[in-house]
C-alpha cells in the first residue's frame, strides 16, 4: 500500500466515515456499511483529503505509465496507445484546464522521449465526453439518468457548456482501430494525437432534451445551482479523427441504449 493511500484510511477512520450496520442506499440497494465521505468536507479534512487526490492522479497519469514504457523497453512489447483528455486543452494552443489534465500532459513528455529511443510505436486518443449503460461515475448522463428515475430537480449550470458525447462502444472500436493500425499502417498513427469525439457539438440542455424526447419524461432541471468552474474550457480542441473510425451511434442511440440496457437488468 502506498503512503498516499495509508494516509487516505487513516483521514477516513480519524473522521468516521465508515459506518456498519443496515443501510439503504440511495439505488435501493442495501449495504451492510455506508462510506459517509462528506464527514471529511471540511477544514480539518480538506487539505489532507486533497492531497492524497494529488497523489493519486500522479501516480496514474504518470507514475504507472512511465513504469509501462519502462517495462516495455525490456519486453516483447512494440506498441502503445496512451489515453488522453480534452482537458489538457484549455484552448486552441493554451494549458491545461486542471491539474488531471496537466499531469497528462507531463506523461506526454515522458512518452515522447521514450518513442525517440525508437523502441516501440505509440500513439494518443484524446477522449472526450464517453457515455453508456452502468456508467458508475457521478457526470452528467449518470446524473440525468438518475433525475429521471427519482424525478429529483437536477443542478445544472447557467452557461453554455460544448460538449461532444461520444458512446462506449464507439470508444472502444476505436481502440481495436488503432491498435490494428499500429501493426498495418504505422506511418499514419506513430507519435500522434486523434480525437475520440462527437461529429457535432451539444450542450447540456441540447442532452437533457434528447434525454426527455427519448424516454418520453419530464426532467426537472435549476439552472445556476451547479457552480461554474473557475478555469471553462474556452476554444475547444477538437482535433483530427482517425481515419476509418467513424460513429455508429448517434446522441439519441446511445441514450436509448442506456435504458434498454437498465431494463434488461430489472
Amino acid at each position: 500500500m502506498k503512503d498516499y493511500q495509508k494516509q487516505f484510511l487513516e483521514l477516513a477512520l480519524d473522521a468516521k466515515v465508515l459506518e456498519f450496520g443496515d443501510f439503504t442506499l440511495k439505488s435501493g440497494r442495501k449495504s451492510p456499511y455506508f462510506f459517509n465521505a462528506s464527514k471529511m468536507l471540511n477544514g480539518g479534512y480538506l487539505h489532507h483529503l486533497a492531497e492524497c487526490y494529488r497523489e493519486a492522479i500522479i501516480d496514474s497519469n504518470i507514475t504507472f505509465g512511465s513504469q509501462l514504457l519502462l517495462a516495455s523497453l525490456n519486453s516483447s512489447v512494440k506498441n502503445f496507445i496512451n489515453t488522453g483528455s480534452y482537458f489538457q486543452f484549455s484552448g486552441h494552443n493554451e494549458s491545461a484546464v486542471n491539474f488531471y489534465g496537466a499531469t497528462k500532459n507531463s506523461f506526454n513528455e515522458i512518452l515522447n522521449y521514450y518513442s525517440s529511443l525508437e523502441k516501440f510505436l505509440s500513439t494518443t486518443l484524446i477522449i472526450f465526453d464517453t457515455f453508456g449503460p452502468n456508467d458508475w461515475r457521478q457526470k452528467l448522463f449518470h446524473t440525468i439518468t438518475k433525475a429521471i428515475k427519482t424525478n429529483e430537480v437536477m443542478p445544472i449550470p447557467a452557461g453554455n457548456i460544448p460538449m461532444y458525447p461520444v458512446y462506449i462502444t464507439d470508444v472502444i472500436d476505436c481502440y481495436i482501430l488503432a491498435a490494428q493500425k499500429l501493426e498495418s499502417k504505422p506511418n499514419e498513427m506513430i507519435n500522434k494525437c486523434f480525437a475520440v469525439r462527437g461529429d457535432e457539438e451539444t450542450s447540456i440542455h441540447e442532452i437533457i432534451r434528447t434525454f426527455e424526447q427519448v424516454t418520453d419524461k419530464k426532467i426537472y432541471t435549476e439552472i445556476g445551482a451547479w457552480p461554474a468552474s473557475t478555469r471553462e474550457i474556452k476554444n475547444i480542441w477538437l482535433g483530427s479523427t482517425m481515419s476509418d473510425w467513424s460513429l455508429k451511434y448517434n446522441l439519441a442511440e446511445g441514450i436509448k441504449k442506456i435504458f434498454e440496457a437498465h431494463n434488461e437488468g430489472n
